[in-house]
């Protein structure tokens, strides 16, 4: 309704993007160099830790590991009350958000445009090399995680590639993948890029003389499938809906002042810190449920009488579990047993 539930005052201006939790707490850094900790809930300050002079957005590990660089360092933050797991020199600061898969595989674009990858103890796995064995400059903006892929902008967002998060080697760079593709698009990303749960990759661009373009291409291949006239230079492609429907929604125009949606015909994908199937935009998502059922066994020979035994859990808590016999309902239980 509009009511204000809670404020809550802090010590300086927000700096970064705000990330939430799985449990609603509000992780963020301010111009000082704290990372804050807020219940979101209540707006109640749980704890708050100096991390440097700079400091850059916070992002969430699968398990709710707190991951944040100030100055040229990387902490992994404990979320419950601050303390560091581990701090590794990365070398050089940069205000690009960390972005991690699903076996929290961190990627950081650091100053002048290296991607580097590391473990989830900090250690550096690779640097983003092409088959030639050239470093690759990235744009300065947050790559993209799907499946085994990190897909970023080039310097200057003329080309796209996409590396193997497990190995570093190059999975596809554009220009090569779309050589003879008739539809002749040249990208220049200017904005975040966004991919939705069938794999395709959303992003808005300068093409044609700053008018503005929304395009999509395959996070597989690489292979531009589709563009359409914007309404001026785009940014910050965010994704809503659900898999088999949604929106894709930028600002744009003279100034950003417009907000525009194209219906597209997937929702978000990617891990849990990329939720709106951008790194830029973290929060918490509504994950399926988790269903298990124990008896019978997938592919067991049923005779006589049946008996049937499953269990099921789910992130915002589970209201009733249902067994069906093709689409008979046989049984509905509030428990999730």
């Amino acid at each position: 309704d509009g009511n204000l539930i809670w404020k809550t005052s802090i010590d300086k201006n927000i700096k970064t993007p705000i990330a939430v939790s799985g449990d609603n707490t509000l992780f963020f850094g301010i111009i000082n160099g704290f990372l804050y900790a807020v219940d979101g809930n209540t707006g109640r300050i749980l704890w708050k830790f100096y991390v440097d002079t700079e400091v850059g957005p916070p992002s969430i590990g699968r398990d709710g590991t707190v991951y944040i660089v100030g100055n040229s360092f990387m902490h992994a933050v404990n979320p419950s009350n601050g303390h560091v797991y581990w701090r590794k020199d990365v070398f050089n600061f940069s205000n690009v958000p960390i972005v991690l898969d699903g076996q929290d595989h961190i990627i950081y674009i650091r100053r002048g445009g290296f991607v580097d990858c590391y473990d989830l103890r900090g250690n550096i796995l690779w640097e983003a090399y092409d088959d030639t064995g050239t470093v690759i400059l990235a744009n300065m903006v947050q790559p993209i995680i799907y499946g085994n892929a990190v897909i970023f902008a080039m310097a200057g967002g003329g080309d796209f590639y996409a590396m193997d998060i497990n190995s570093g080697t190059m999975l596809w760079q554009y220009s090569v993948a779309n050589a003879g593709n008739p539809l002749q698009f040249s990208p220049t990303a200017v904005s975040t890029l966004a991919v939705d749960v069938q794999g395709t990759v959303w992003m808005c661009d300068s093409t044609g003389g700053g008018g503005g373009t929304f395009a999509w291409l395959d996070a597989a291949s690489g292979w531009i499938q589709g563009w359409m006239p914007s309404h001026g230079i785009g940014n910050n492609v965010a994704l809503t809906g659900r898999d088999t429907g949604g929106y894709a929604v930028i600002r744009c125009g003279n100034g950003n002042k417009t907000l525009v949606a194209y219906k597209v015909p997937a929702g978000p994908g990617g891990p849990y810190g990329q939720y709106l199937g951008s790194a830029y935009h973290q929060a918490r998502r509504d994950d399926p449920p988790l269903v298990t059922l124990s008896s019978p066994a997938n592919g067991a020979l049923v005779t006589g009488t049946l008996y049937a035994h499953a269990s099921a859990s789910d992130d915002y808590g589970l209201t009733s579990l249902s067994l069906y016999l093709d689409e008979t309902l046989l049984y509905t239980t509030k428990s999730s047993d």
